[in-house]
């Protein structure tokens, strides 16, 4: 079963949410419109919608209620709004195989345009007319840009733990996961043990999908990921495979490689470093851990009871996140 197969389940709510998001990109300044246009065009597998329909449906044996779909909207504009900002931060020019909107319509207008997203995003989940779910949003907003502000203030410390390394990916990503998933249960049901359990499901498959991006950062190609290769290694980044690498390298290589991430330029020095990575097991051992929080989050639903395919589609989903190639 492939992913579009299992979110094929919900594939109305999609197209419903969809045209929510689409709603939330308008303005009366074309600026505005023309840009959220570009950026959401771009595709994307709209993960965190699909992961809360399906647990809506997986709740209630129904479609999802206007209030699910709104929120899944939101969920997805405040998730395109950090992509925005990641990559002016990152200087990046390529995402999902086009240019990103900093490089084709200039900085200034972009950060902007991610401002006025993530506005759209909160405004839309407080039209919810639920003070908690507001307030969980708005926590959420405030650790990602902690993780982040994290990651940049840890580029280059070829030092870092692997516990700081996760507190990293979990503000950054997967607290995002565990709050739609979280959202979606919440908005299903008054049954406060499907909210817990759906925030353990989204929290430990968004750090699956984290943990696993990284690792497609080394191993993937231009074509399959829609960006550069190597950019993690290239912006100074140690996630997950390096760490692995830098504590079992021997003396020699573990110098090498941190004399490389210590270096101002890395250019024409990513093969040698993935070399390292693999000479010591390094990917899989990353990917070892990834299936362990995919194996977390099938945990945290499997024992709910739950509408057979749905629940079949969202335990697929925790061994597809850790198979994907980009």
């Amino acid at each position: 079963m492939n992913y579009h197969s299992l979110t094929d389940l919900v594939s109305s709510d999609l197209v419903r949410a969809e045209e929510r998001l689409k709603a939330l990109v308008e303005s009366e300044v074309q600026l505005v419109t023309d840009i959220g246009r570009y950026v959401i065009s771009s595709g994307g597998k709209r993960i965190r919608p699909a992961i809360m329909l399906l647990a809506s449906k997986a709740i209630t044996g129904r479609p999802a209620s206007e209030a699910v779909i709104d929120a899944a909207a939101a969920v997805e504009c405040l998730h395109t709004a950090t992509l925005i900002h990641d990559d002016v931060v990152d200087g990046s020019s390529m995402r999902r195989g086009r240019h990103t909107a900093n490089y084709a319509y200039g900085i200034a207008p972009t950060v902007l345009i991610g401002d006025y997203l993530l506005a759209r995003a909160v405004a839309a989940i407080s039209a919810l007319g639920k003070g908690e779910i507001f307030i969980k949003l708005a926590d959420t907003v405030s650790i990602m840009a902690e993780g982040e502000i994290r990651q940049l203030d840890q580029s280059f410390d070829t030092a870092i733990m692997e516990e700081t390394y996760r507190g990293i990916i979990y503000s950054k990503t997967a607290r995002l996961f565990e709050t739609a998933a979280w959202l979606a249960a919440d908005l299903s049901s008054d049954d406060r043990k499907f909210a817990e359990s759906f925030s353990n499901f989204g929290r430990h498959i968004g750090n699956a999908f984290q943990i696993t991006d990284d690792i497609i950062d080394y191993i993937s190609t231009e074509s399959a990921m829609g960006k550069n290769p190597g950019d993690d290694f290239m912006e100074g980044k140690i996630t997950l495979p390096a760490i692995c690498a830098l504590r079992k390298a021997d003396a020699a290589d573990s110098k090498r490689l941190r004399d490389m991430f210590h270096e101002e330029s890395r250019t024409g020095m990513f093969s040698e470093a993935l070399a390292i990575l693999q000479k010591y097991g390094a990917i899989e051992e990353s990917s070892a851990s990834a299936r362990k929080e995919a194996d977390l989050a099938a945990d945290a639903v499997r024992s709910l009871e739950l509408g057979s395919d749905e629940k079949n589609a969202l335990l697929d989903l925790c061994s597809m996140v850790c198979e994907r190639i980009r």
